[in-house]
């Protein structure tokens, strides 16, 4: 239905015809729905174990009794290449890296990484500065099955948690919150390993902490296919839109639509019914 001035003044859709085949399918909505009810199983999951095995509450402790703080070096930028030794340039956890990784983007010769500072397997990277609070003390769970070298401007955090539950937890307002207050600087912003050890952070036990990442990294997923989905979206608006309103091409448009509509009528193969 093409607007009219009626639909127009009661806030009608310009094609409420076209909301279904403009949405997903029923079988995509049912399995996003099953993959929201298992988060929701896995959460009274998490409350049971917190209740079992924190039964005074989930304990709190600084990240310096949790661990060691070493400073990364022997790294310069013009040092990276294509090949040789992993390493994780402190420019790369702001614009390459998310929670963790397996592997790098980046590597430096052997001679390099025999004197440069390496993260091991299990051990957190975190970037000390950025002209950016916010971007301050982003941080990496390094998963690999070596040693990576780690630069300057990072610091390496061996500590005994689960390395991306740590890594979920600097990602969190609350941590977040406290690190703010300890950034200083003017146009560069900075944090001190001193400073990050005395941020707090909850260490529930090890099947609590597991139990976390698996939740988060499900919710992870899902914001992933809701990306794509609306990014598919942005694509067929903009191919409806552009054969609406070339009035060219409107017998395209309709064919269109009928394959849309065609593949979310139950029983229809395209629709998983």
């Amino acid at each position: 239905m093409l607007p009219t001035p009626e639909n127009a003044t009661h806030g009608g859709p310009v094609l409420s015809e076209g909301e279904e085949f403009m949405g997903e399918s029923a079988s995509a909505r049912e399995a996003r729905q099953a993959e929201l009810d298992e988060v929701i199983r896995m959460g009274t999951n998490i409350e049971q174990l917190i209740q079992e095995l924190c039964p005074d509450g989930v304990p709190y402790r600084p990240l310096g009794e949790l661990g060691i703080f070493v400073r990364g070096a022997g790294i310069q930028k013009s040092d990276l290449q294509s090949e040789g030794h992993p390493a994780i340039h402190y420019g790369q956890i702001h614009t390459y890296y998310g929670l963790s990784c397996f592997q790098t983007v980046s590597f430096i010769s052997p001679e390099k990484a025999e004197k440069a500072k390496k993260a091991e397997p299990g051990d957190l990277v975190i970037v000390t500065t950025s002209e950016d609070t916010s971007a301050v003390a982003k941080a990496v769970a390094w998963e690999g099955e070596s040693e990576v070298a780690v630069s300057g401007d990072a610091l390496i955090f061996k500590h005994s948690l689960v390395n991306k539950y740590l890594s979920y937890v600097f990602q969190s307002g609350v941590f977040q919150s406290a690190k703010d207050r300890l950034v200083n600087g003017t146009k560069v912003r900075r944090v001190s390993p001193k400073d990050l050890g005395r941020i707090q952070v909850p260490v529930p036990p090890v099947e609590v902490q597991e139990e976390i990442v698996r939740i988060l990294d499900l919710f992870m997923t899902l914001e992933a296919e809701l990306e794509a989905e609306l990014e598919k979206r942005r694509i067929q608006y903009a191919h409806y839109r552009d054969a609406l309103l070339s009035f060219n091409n409107l017998s395209s448009f309709e064919r269109e639509r009928e394959r849309e509509r065609e593949s979310l009528r139950p029983g229809s193969l395209r629709s998983g019914g």
